[in-house]
């Protein structure tokens, strides 16, 4: 960019020890790279490189002043915050020229205001994992995970937010892969299939630690019903008519019984699974949110080796 461009005319202060005062005012667009790894808690330094290319060191020097970096006049931005910022000389040597050239870079530490990320970003997505979690309580359904494109694109690190998201949807495909595993348990029960006493001993003494549960799943029919009466040693045509019925009957009643313990049974069990499952997403989330939150990187202070390294870069 041309600064003839945009800088406005303004006086210069002359003194009677030859001093020459001018200020320039200008309006200048700076390039910045940005490091988004820790987006949107993120902190940027930047720089801005005052020198002059038709003179070299010889003929002007290039200081700054103690004063240079005063902010009093610092008009607060609503996304950025400076919260550094210091001035450092250089001088630089060019294979053309044989008297080095000077100049003054200004650093700067910018600050991102996180509160519009946070409530158009995170916050969403906090709601979304709340459901997921209720979703252990209700009748089995899917979630549907909304992406923002809110996210600034980067090729050389995953921001933060990014992480976030990623670990969220790796959540959710896991409440919705063991949602699958509970459904099939509770189609086994439909279908009839007996439970392993395995399975049934793990779950109900292992697991839910009360040999009450185990109990009330062994129903079995009482003696007088199981056992057939022989006190007539002979039976008419018409009693063994009615010992028939009553056998079917008998055998109606116990496998409708049985069906139903067995539905019972693959109930317990998928409620079981779906407690361990929702306990275990509930710690593993807020593990995760902890971690995401205590990954933000200290506040930068400008020093030497910062101002080099980016003056570098």
């Amino acid at each position: 960019m041309n600064v003839d461009e945009n800088e406005m005319e303004t006086n210069a202060i002359i003194s009677d020890d030859g001093r020459v005062v001018l200020f320039r005012a200008l309006i200048t667009d700076i390039s910045c790279n940005l490091s988004l790894e820790q987006f949107p808690f993120d902190q940027q330094v930047c720089y801005l490189t005052f020198a002059s290319w038709s003179m070299d060191g010889s003929k002007l020097y290039l200081s700054a002043t103690p004063d240079t970096d005063n902010l009093e006049l610092y008009i607060r931005n609503t996304e950025w915050t400076l919260t550094d910022f210091k001035v450092k000389p250089y001088i630089k040597v060019y294979d053309c020229c044989p008297y080095p050239f000077p100049d003054v870079s200004f650093f700067m530490v910018l600050r991102r205001s996180p509160s519009y990320y946070i409530f158009s970003l995170v916050i969403p997505s906090a709601f979304i994992t709340v459901v997921t979690i209720v979703g252990f309580f209700t009748p089995h359904s899917t979630t549907v995970m909304m992406v923002s494109d809110e996210v600034p694109a980067t090729s050389e690190v995953i921001p933060l937010i990014g992480k976030y998201y990623i670990g969220l949807i790796f959540l959710i495909f896991l409440a919705a892969f063991t949602t699958t595993i509970t459904l099939s348990y509770q189609m086994r029960g439909n279908a009839g299939t007996e439970v392993d006493p395995r399975v049934k001993d793990f779950f109900f003494h292992t697991i839910a630690g009360n040999p009450y549960i185990a109990w009330a799943f062994s129903f079995q029919l009482p003696h007088n019903l199981r056992k057939s009466s022989y006190v007539c040693r002979k039976r008419t045509g018409v009693q063994e008519q009615i010992k028939a019925s009553l056998d079917d009957m008998r055998d109606s009643i116990q496998k409708e019984r049985d069906m139903k313990r067995i539905q019972f049974e693959w109930q317990q069990i998928t409620r079981i699974l779906d407690r361990m499952i929702m306990f275990t997403y509930i710690i593993i989330t807020v593990i995760f949110a902890f971690y995401m939150l205590a990954s933000r990187e200290p506040e930068i202070r400008l020093d030497d080796e910062i101002m080099d390294r980016v003056k570098r870069a």
